[in-house]
């Protein structure tokens, strides 16, 4: 996936530091972006230290083969990420009334877990080949389906995924952040028959 001096690759121990700093300041866009009014005291709670230590360890030490993490780079900066794990059993979701269920009887083998791109290098394209690597990746290891979740007002995401080809599947979670709640939907999309 190479285009010019931009490309994805699995990622390496090395990429955690730069891997965390995007993944704080993507929680803390989020956050503020979907919460009415987040605590200043909840968002200072996130330190770029506990990011960057949890992806060394998830870099270094994957349970297995399913669990993996590429990185978009642009030269030699490492300007994104995407981790990739077996699906979220969602037997303990919440289905919506009257809305699709396709995974509860077809679930997906396989979530993306993350899938951040740095805001300095939005609209070039690296969210687009993390994804496209994503597939190629999932593909190899005979997932059929993909899902993610994706926080109920984040019209960006919401945006990217349907544009790749993902749609709701009917289910949520209300996840406790701080003194609010965050609800969540899971998108997914089909990879092969």
């Amino acid at each position: 996936m190479r285009s010019a001096d931009n490309s994805v690759r699995p990622a390496v121990v090395e990429d955690a530091e730069a891997i965390g700093s995007i993944h704080l300041q993507a929680m803390k866009t989020e956050l503020a972006g979907v919460l009415e009014n987040p605590s200043p005291a909840l968002l200072a709670s996130l330190k770029r230290e506990q990011f960057t230590r949890t992806w060394k360890e998830s870099i270094a030490n994957p349970p297995d083969g399913r669990h993996m993490v590429l990185t978009a780079i642009a030269g030699a900066k490492v300007v994104g990420f995407a981790a990739l794990a077996p699906a979220e059993d969602l037997s303990e979701a919440t289905s919506l009334p009257d809305g699709p269920a396709p995974l509860q009887e077809h679930p997906a083998e396989a979530q993306i877990v993350a899938l951040e791109v740095a805001d300095s290098e939005r609209g070039k394209g690296h969210g687009s080949r993390l994804l496209a690597a994503c597939a190629d990746m999932l593909g190899r290891t005979g997932a059929k389906r993909v899902q993610v979740w994706i926080s109920g007002g984040d019209a960006g995401r919401i945006s990217f995924y349907t544009e790749a080809g993902f749609a709701p599947a009917g289910v949520r979670r209300k996840l406790q952040v701080g003194e609010q709640s965050l609800v969540q939907h899971v998108w997914y999309t089909q990879l092969q028959d």
